[in-house]
């Protein structure tokens, strides 16, 4: 009981001033030095926390939504598969063609 009290009062002292200050010159390094570091502090628990629990979410493998599909057989298709073949094929004749060509000489001095 006596330990709340102490934060308690700890805490109102943090976050109260002696009265009011009519001319807003009251100094109270103190205070404010206090309200920054809890600030701080509460900061790097917060991202702590996070931080473990992305860890832990990553290494269990369930941050990330895994669907299972069912698995699918691949099918052969064998008609695909020869017009792919073809077009090889022709791309071979055309570039054989190509190269079997005598290729002009262009004369820079003209």
């Amino acid at each position: 009981m006596t330990q709340k009290k102490n934060l308690d009062t700890r805490i109102k002292k943090m976050f109260s001033t002696k009265g009011s200050d009519p001319t807003k010159i009251e100094i109270t390094p103190y205070r404010d030095w206090s309200i920054v570091v809890v600030i701080f502090l509460s900061g790097i628990f917060i991202s702590l926390g996070f931080n473990v629990y992305l860890f832990m979410g990553i290494n269990e493998d369930d941050f990330f939504g895994n669907t299972v599909k069912k698995e699918e057989v691949a099918i052969f298709n064998k008609e695909k598969l020869l017009t792919v073949l073809d077009g090889f094929k022709k791309k071979e004749e055309v570039s054989e063609a190509l190269r079997k060509v005598a290729t002009p000489t262009i004369d820079p001095s003209r």
